[in-house]
């Protein structure tokens, strides 16, 4: 199972990726290596989440997870796809309809492909779902992400 650290080390590596994007083509070699060296990294994480799934389609962790890298990820270097995030957030939230993690990368996915209303539900969804045992921690984290969210949209 893909754990916290797993999610937020996808996350670092995209802010990387994006940080990367934003420079001039020339600048700094050194970037250049460390994100080869990320993409290289980054590959293998696709693979286990497929394998994941494929292991057990009904666990909406697998999807969520995947969901994640594909929006994260850009995809002019690596292998991001938002109408992919989307399908996966999609079946996440299918499995899981209370679950606020399916719920919150739902919320993500849509505004990512430009649906900002149906995002707008989600994240409020995400507000009043379900607290999954020894996960209030994430739960309030992901109901602080949404109400920020939220506000950013508003």
């Amino acid at each position: 199972m893909t754990t916290a650290a797993d999610r937020q080390r996808i996350r670092d590596l995209a802010s990387r990726w994006s940080d990367f994007a934003a420079q001039p083509v020339m600048n700094e070699r050194k970037r250049l290596w460390r994100a080869v060296h990320d993409l290289k990294m980054v590959k293998p994480i696709r693979g286990w989440l497929e394998e994941l799934i494929q292991r057990d389609p009904k666990r909406p962790e697998g999807h969520a997870f995947l969901a994640m890298a594909y929006r994260e990820l850009p995809s002019v270097v690596s292998w991001g796809d938002d109408k992919k995030a989307l399908e996966h957030a999609r079946v996440a939230q299918q499995l899981a309809p209370r679950e606020p993690e399916a719920l919150l990368e739902l919320a993500e996915a849509l505004r990512e492909n430009g649906e900002k209303d149906a995002a707008r539900d989600m994240y409020r969804r995400v507000q009043t779902s379900d607290v999954p045992r020894d996960l209030e921690w994430e739960t309030e984290d992901a109901r602080a992400w949404a109400r920020k969210q939220l506000a950013d949209m508003d």
